[in-house]
């Protein structure tokens, strides 16, 4: 994430992306939740905890840019975590993971396949915006938790700073309810 192929870097850009993210998700999407979960030396971390308060997430996130990036991510890890924050999130509504993905593999400590089970019986729908390529794993994140939708509306590789936003601001439009 410390790469300068996005400016300033790919870690700076993403906080700032996603800060706009929150505030115009709120504005569009009043009673919903949010929670932060960042991935660091293979653990998942808690940035904040699912909140309907959108000045807590963008505080959180800009006491981020007085830290590096570091080590390798564990997807499953923050997938477990993201899939216990949604535990209690009620049926009628719907249950999401979005990913910023800026690396090209994941150090699980486990079978991140039985991870991806338990999140399709959980009914949680996972996007991923990948920063380097396409990664094999989250090809499959996207197919198999989004059924009936082509993976190529689920998951995409930034091309520059311009694409990257556009991505990023696609996701403030949940997806209709079964």
């Amino acid at each position: 994430m410390v790469e300068k192929d996005l400016r300033p870097t790919r870690y700076l850009l993403t906080i700032r992306y996603v800060s706009e993210f929150i505030t115009e998700f709120f504005e569009q999407n009043p009673i919903s939740q949010i929670g932060i979960i960042g991935m660091r030396d293979g653990l998942a971390i808690r940035v904040s905890d699912m909140s309907g308060n959108p000045n807590d997430h963008i505080g959180n996130l800009q006491n981020l840019r007085k830290e590096d990036p570091k080590g390798q991510p564990s997807l499953q890890n923050a997938l477990e975590m993201g899939r216990g924050a949604l535990f209690h999130a009620p049926s009628h509504g719907t249950r999401e993971i979005l990913i910023l993905f800026g690396s090209l593999l994941t150090l699980d400590p486990g079978d991140i396949f039985s991870t991806i089970g338990l999140l399709v019986s959980s009914h949680i729908n996972c996007t991923v915006i990948g920063l380097s390529a396409q990664v094999a794993i989250c090809q499959t994140l996207v197919t198999r938790t989004n059924p009936g939708v082509p993976w190529q509306k689920r998951y995409s590789v930034a091309l520059d700073e311009v694409h990257y936003r556009e991505l990023i601001m696609r996701a403030v439009t949940p997806p209709a309810t079964p």
